[in-house]
């Protein structure tokens, strides 16, 4: 996906790929990794393992993956952010009230 940099649009694979290595991506790994482990982890101890202090251990590890997914759509929001100051600058006052309307509408 693109990114700002000072104002432009950088569209550089290399360049995109440099800026997502430096920031989300040790995220992402992470909790498709504690994703991975909570599978083993129930795969291999299966539903009997809840009495064992350890499987516990394992489920507050994989709980952890749940809060990086929160994190990963609070990133989100910075992106509807930038979509709302593009249409405050480039659309008209009319334009931006049909997009709100139809926005309503989807959601509800």
């Amino acid at each position: 996906t693109a990114y700002y940099a000072d104002g432009d649009i950088v569209i550089q694979r290399r360049k995109i790929a440099r800026h997502y290595i430096g920031g989300w991506f040790v995220v992402d790994v992470v909790v498709v990794l504690v994703d991975w482990c909570s599978f083993i982890v129930e795969f291999v101890v299966g539903d009997d393992g809840g009495a064992n202090g350890r499987s516990l251990k394992l489920l507050r590890f994989s709980k952890l993956g749940r809060l990086l997914r929160v994190v990963g759509m609070l990133r989100m929001v910075r992106v509807v952010r930038m979509m709302e100051d593009f249409v405050s600058q480039h659309l008209t006052e009319g334009y931006r009230l049909v997009c709100r309307m139809a926005y309503l509408l989807l959601v509800i």
